[in-house]
C-alpha cells in the first residue's frame, strides 16, 4: 500500500514541473506547404544580442532544421521568424483572513492580516512566422516562461531549447 502511495505522489510531483504549453494561432488559408526557406530576423532596442536572444534564435534554427525546412538569406527566405521578449511587472496582493471559535471560553475571534504587495515578473516569449512577400504573420505562439536568473548557463540554454522546441511542435513539417 505504501508503495502505491509513493508511486502516486511521486507521479504528482513530476507532472508539476512539466512545461506549459503554448498558446499557437495560425492563418488556415495560408498556404504553407509552398515554403521552402526561412531565416530568423531579430533586432532589439539596445543594437545588440544578448546571449538567452542568441541561444533561442539557435534553438529556432535547430528545430526548423529539423522539421526540414532550410535557412537562407532572407532577400531569399519563403518566410521568416521574428521573436522578442516581453516583461512585465506585476503586482500579487498577499490578504490574510482567519475565524477561529475557543472550545473552551466560548470566544470567537475574527482576524484580518495585513496587505503586502508581492511584485513580481512575468516573462513571455512570442514568436511570428510572417511570409516574406506580403508581409503579413502566417503563424505565432507566446508562452510564459520562467525566471532564468537561478540557472547556470548550460540550464538556460537547455531550457530555452525546450521552450522553442514546444512552441513549435505544431508548426507543420515542410512537404517533400
Amino acid at each position: 500500500m505504501l508503495r502505491y502511495i509513493f508511486y502516486t505522489l511521486l507521479l504528482l510531483a513530476l507532472s508539476g514541473c512539466s512545461l506549459r504549453k503554448a498558446e499557437v494561432d495560425f492563418n488556415p488559408d495560408f498556404k504553407i506547404e509552398e515554403l521552402r526557406t526561412f531565416t530568423v530576423e531579430y533586432k532589439n532596442r539596445d543594437e545588440f544580442v544578448d546571449l538567452n536572444e542568441e541561444r533561442v534564435y539557435n534553438a529556432l534554427l535547430r528545430e526548423m532544421s529539423l522539421k526540414g525546412y532550410e535557412k537562407s538569406q532572407k532577400e531569399k527566405s519563403d518566410f521568416y521568424f521574428n521573436f522578442f521578449v516581453d516583461s512585465k511587472e506585476k503586482v500579487m496582493s498577499d490578504l490574510n483572513f482567519g475565524f477561529g471559535i475557543g472550545t473552551f471560553s466560548r470566544r470567537s475571534v475574527i482576524s484580518l492580516g495585513t496587505t503586502r504587495d508581492l511584485p513580481y515578473e512575468e516573462t513571455t516569449l512570442y514568436i511570428k512566422a510572417v511570409d516574406s512577400k506580403s508581409k503579413k504573420v502566417f503563424w505565432n505562439a507566446h508562452i510564459e516562461i520562467d525566471s532564468l536568473e537561478s540557472k547556470s548557463p548550460q540550464e538556460r540554454m537547455e531550457y530555452l531549447s525546450e521552450i522553442v522546441e514546444v512552441m513549435l511542435k505544431e508548426f507543420p513539417k515542410k512537404v517533400k
